[in-house]
């Protein structure tokens, strides 16, 4: 079990849930904490959950600039009902270590700002990610 991923049911709504990531040591995100929602449907785990961070400091190529996340794994079409949220959870984490892991599923568009920044300006991607 990672312990630098925390995530909950919210007191209120079971399908709404929180959690948090925390920076792995040693990657540009060492030292943050970022906020995402998890919101899933009544028909969760054969519809895919819809997973934003609400963290204006998240700035990932896989995250566009309203906080959804684009991965593989969450992709319309590709989602699979034996995918545990945790998995998710972890995906997530790994994206932190490696932030160019999973671009193929990311589509640039006006609001991918970071994803291309990542491709286009490297460096200055990297100085603008550092915690």
């Amino acid at each position: 079990m990672n312990n630098s991923i925390y995530a909950y049911p919210s007191s209120d709504d079971p399908y709404e849930w929180r959690g948090y990531l925390y920076g792995p040591p040693n990657s540009l995100y060492a030292g943050g904490e970022y906020e995402f929602r998890v919101y899933l449907s009544p028909e969760y785990p054969f519809k895919k959950p819809i997973i934003r961070f609400y963290d204006s400091r998240m700035y990932h190529p896989n995250v566009d600039d309203m906080g959804n996340i684009h991965t593989l794994l969450l992709k319309d079409g590709e989602w699979n009902p034996n995918i545990y949220l945790y998995k998710i959870f972890e995906h997530l984490y790994e994206l932190l270590i490696d932030p160019g892991k999973d671009l193929d599923s990311v589509k640039e568009t006006r609001f991918t700002t970071a994803l291309r920044e990542y491709r286009s300006n490297p460096d200055r991607f990297n100085r603008r990610t550092s915690v």
